[in-house]
């Protein structure tokens, strides 16, 4: 089983999907429209199955986890 998933599964360890990019942010300045969801489909499509979403601070912690509760599976 264990290696089923060294084979099988693609894992990012650090996904940092809190960062203001994703809501067109850069240096507090809007950019674009928000692109997280796309961002997501993308990358599931391209086969990403399991994730780790990391966060900086205790409030980037429970956005994080905001995130996890609505996003995928």
């Amino acid at each position: 089983y264990i290696l089923y998933i060294l084979l099988f599964t693609i894992l990012d360890i650090g996904v940092n999907l809190t960062n203001t990019m994703y809501q067109g942010e850069y240096h507090g300045k809007t950019k674009h429209q928000p692109d997280l969801e796309m961002v997501l489909e993308k990358i599931l499509a391209k086969g990403l199955e399991k994730m780790i979403i990391t966060g900086g601070s205790l409030e980037d912690a429970k956005k994080a986890l905001e995130v996890a509760k609505t996003s995928g599976e």
